[in-house]
């Protein structure tokens, strides 16, 4: 009767103590099992890759064709600056140029503009120069913009003329074509600026 009470009695340990140990197993995890981790998805920046702003890099004309004159035209630098010319067949146009800085954004050419070039309204000699106003040859006037003016246009590459083959873009819907062969685009810009800034004796 002794032997049989023992028996039960160790029988019933090794039960609790394999019951205890499947409870543990529940409660603390082997180290061996895989572990979850909470899945976390990024979600996508706007224009994750830079803009292609090199095959802008150049000079852009509004015509495929050189005519009376030249027409509106860029020039976009790869130090980021730019030089912008308003037509030379427009003689009610009084901005000749503006300059400043270029980058393009998502689709959008942002212009930093610090100078324009105008011939001002008026007898010059009654425009006073100032820190921002400035008279260069010709009568035109120097208007220096501190901080800059902001222009901001749509930009897009677009396929080459089929006339000429030069490469397109469209700068706010229009097309200006690769000039980069005509060197002379703005040989009246620099005429203006090249003999130094002087102001009215």
């Amino acid at each position: 009767m002794k032997r049989l009470t023992i028996l039960a009695l160790a029988l019933v340990l090794m039960l609790s103590l394999s019951a205890c140990g499947r409870i543990t197993d529940v409660l603390e995890p082997s180290t061996n099992s895989p572990t979850s981790e909470a899945s976390t998805s990024e979600s996508p920046t706007e224009n994750p890759e830079p803009e292609d702003n090199k095959s802008f890099i150049g000079l852009w004309h509004s015509m495929n064709m050189v005519a009376a004159g030249f027409g509106e035209r860029y020039a976009f630098n790869e130090d980021g600056t730019f030089t912008y010319g308003t037509s030379q067949m427009d003689e009610f146009e009084r901005q000749l140029f503006s300059t400043g800085r270029w980058s393009i954004a998502g689709g959008k050419l942002k212009l930093e503009v610090d100078a324009r070039l105008v011939v001002p309204v008026g007898d010059i000699k009654d425009i006073v120069p100032s820190d921002d106003l400035i008279i260069l040859d010709r009568g035109v006037v120097k208007k220096i913009f501190n901080p800059p003016e902001i222009e901001t246009y749509t930009i897009a590459k677009t396929d080459a003329d089929p006339e000429t083959g030069r490469n397109t873009i469209t700068i706010d819907g229009k097309t200006f074509y690769d000039f980069n062969n005509q060197t002379d685009m703005f040989d009246d810009y620099y005429d203006l600026i090249v003999p130094g800034d002087r102001t009215l004796p």
